[in-house]
């Protein structure tokens, strides 16, 4: 690599690329901060078809979290949802295109993206063990790290923003700017 420099004092040393379409969470947990909203709905003119701004959103988000962790897995989806085909069907179409950013060393088995349409099973999500974050992420979401609670009424100031950082909780009084750790969950006075 050729040493260009930027200014008086520094040289650009090494360039790298990261794939952040999508926020981690946890370490086993991530999201793609797409909020639908009356003007920027999941779904495109039927409750069938995406949206083709949320369709662009989550293909990026889950080809960024691919490359981040250098995975070219198989893809399947359920047969029955037009949804999840078209997902599946775009991320693949995707990796075949950028083939030079998905090479990588092979592994003894390959990964598999699974592709789920819940509107086809509501009572498997009921069903299934979830971390305590996932169902915080699931019920109330979780914005860049963040929990805001300032819509539940009459709670306490130093409760309406709660930071997830991994498994300890930071609790922040917006209105002061003070941090306070709790290692029992984040929606515990402190």
């Amino acid at each position: 690599m050729s040493r260009q420099p930027l200014n008086s004092n520094y040289m650009l040393m090494l360039s790298k690329e990261h794939f952040a379409d999508y926020a981690p969470l946890l370490p086993s947990l991530f999201s793609l901060n797409y909020n639908p909203s009356p003007g920027n709905s999941l779904y495109g003119s039927t409750p069938n078809a995406w949206n083709p701004a949320a369709l662009e959103r989550s293909i990026q988000g889950v080809v960024g979290v691919l490359l981040s962790l250098k995975k070219k897995p198989i893809i399947r989806y359920e047969r029955m949802s037009g949804m999840a085909r078209k997902l599946g069907s775009e991320i693949l179409h995707r990796i075949q295109s950028e083939a030079a950013l998905f090479d990588f060393r092979l592994t003894q088995v390959q990964p598999l993206l699974l592709i789920l349409d819940r509107r086809n099973d509501p009572l498997t999500p009921l069903l299934s063990q979830w971390t305590y974050q996932a169902m915080v992420h699931e019920l109330l979401g979780i914005r860049n790290g963040r929990v805001d609670l300032s819509m539940v009424p009459d709670i306490q100031p130093e409760l309406k923003v709660c930071l997830f950082i991994r498994t300890t909780y930071m609790i922040v009084d917006t209105s002061s700017g003070n941090y306070s750790y709790n290692s029992n969950g984040p929606f515990l006075r402190t």
